[in-house]
């Protein structure tokens, strides 16, 4: 067998690796981190280890796959078919590389989404970081915004990002709102009085921050408010003591925001959202549903 149940004996190695590959193992590393292994949180996980300790494979309780293995071959990512048998997969996040290797070999890829994306990635120095600051803009907590301000926001991001139904979407912002406010992990940007743009951290590990979360509506966007909020955000956590951040573009002018602000191109990360859930049989020789 090419994969073995991960043991708490092997997250020193586990670590190092993620690091070593930061830019696409953000999630893997702050789930660990968060959680470890065997929670029964939503975004707990089970993970997998190749024999040869060089790579990982994990799915959360809520239908996440992750990977970090740049050595794996196709015969590995068959491998996993018996493992994840009967479990539901409703996201695939992940080097993009890997992630086509695995949904090409277990069936994955023929199977209808309802988002399907490779997204550039991006990284930053934040001694690099580019400020224009506003005097009439400013950053606010999630804690200081009213609540449905929060889910009407939160509701139209995940319908746009996942193409889920409203109604889905807004039971998600309900679980992740939640959680944003427990990490005070996302801010609101207010030109004024006017709430115009909404940025967040999706991870974090030691001094290395993942973005993710930027919203701004539509009649708003064009004016640069969510490459401020996103560079002001990252201003507050450089004074607490980050000093890089990750980040994935989910289209042309977003890329083109954030290289205003320092970012410089990093890879490629895939994202795809299966919408219902993928349920696997025993093997891949079944197919995944």
């Amino acid at each position: 067998m090419a994969w073995r149940a991960a043991e708490e004996t092997d997250l020193d190695w586990i670590g190092a690796l993620l690091r070593d590959h930061i830019q696409t193992s953000m999630f893997l590393l702050d789930n660990l981190q968060k959680y470890g292994l065997g929670s029964d949180a939503p975004y707990g996980m089970q993970v997998w280890c190749l024999n040869a300790c060089d790579g990982i494979f994990a799915i959360t309780n809520s239908g996440s796959v992750m990977m970090q293995a740049p050595h794996a071959t196709e015969a590995d990512w068959g491998a996993l078919g018996p493992l994840i048998a009967g479990r539901e997969i409703a996201i695939v996040l992940g080097d993009s590389v890997q992630s086509r290797a695995f949904m090409d070999v277990t069936g994955l890829a023929a199977h209808p989404t309802t988002r399907d994306a490779d997204e550039p990635g991006f990284h930053l120095n934040l001694e690099e970081l580019v400020l224009d600051r506003r005097a009439d803009e400013a950053l606010r907590p999630f804690s200081d915004i009213p609540h449905e301000q929060l889910m009407a926001w939160g509701t139209a991001y995940n319908v746009e990002v996942t193409g889920k139904d409203p109604a889905v979407a807004r039971e998600l912002t309900e679980m992740n709102t939640a959680i944003y406010l427990e990490r005070d992990s996302h801010r609101l940007l207010y030109d004024g009085d006017r709430p115009v743009s909404r940025t967040g951290i999706n991870a974090q590990v030691g001094d290395v921050v993942q973005i993710g979360g930027v919203y701004t509506p539509p009649d708003l966007r064009g004016q640069g408010y969510a490459r401020r909020a996103v560079a002001y955000h990252l201003d507050e956590l450089r004074q607490k003591g980050v000093r890089a951040a990750v980040l994935f573009a989910a289209s042309d002018k977003a890329a083109k925001a954030y290289r205003a602000i320092g970012f410089k191109p990093a890879g490629s990360f895939t994202l795809v959202v299966y919408e219902p859930p993928v349920v696997f049989k025993q093997s891949v020789e079944e197919g995944p549903c």
